[in-house]
């Protein structure tokens, strides 16, 4: 089980519940994945988010796959996992951090999630 935060980028027109309705609504759990397709600006947004949790959090480890890329940060504080793919973007984080134990990762994700 993980603590999930989820980003979306709105769709034009639309509030965040109206995007979030519409792309569930058109999710096939029998379709292939479509690859990712990410642009240049995409692409300069993950290397800010890269470059300020280097500063800030410290060492991460990324990967790239053909549907998003992956950032690990596993460190003091804990583990946590970011998987973005141009359009959306989550925040998984191992749901072993209770009360006031979760407050120094939470704090991370908050940092991934600023960048």
């Amino acid at each position: 089980m993980t603590y999930d935060i989820m980003f979306l980028r709105v769709l034009p027109g639309r509030t965040f519940d109206e995007t979030l309705e519409e792309i569930n609504s058109a999710y096939d759990p029998d379709a292939d994945l479509q690859p990712m397709n990410l642009t240049g600006e995409h692409r300069a947004g993950w290397d800010r988010l890269l470059q300020r949790l280097l500063r800030e959090v410290g060492p991460v480890t990324t990967e790239e796959f053909p549907y998003s890329l992956t950032l690990w940060r596993d460190g003091p504080a804990g583990h946590l996992q970011l998987d973005y793919d141009g359009d959306s973007a989550n925040i998984d984080i191992p749901y072993r951090y209770p009360g006031s134990e979760a407050l120094p990762i939470m704090a991370e994700a908050l940092s991934v999630s600023l960048g």
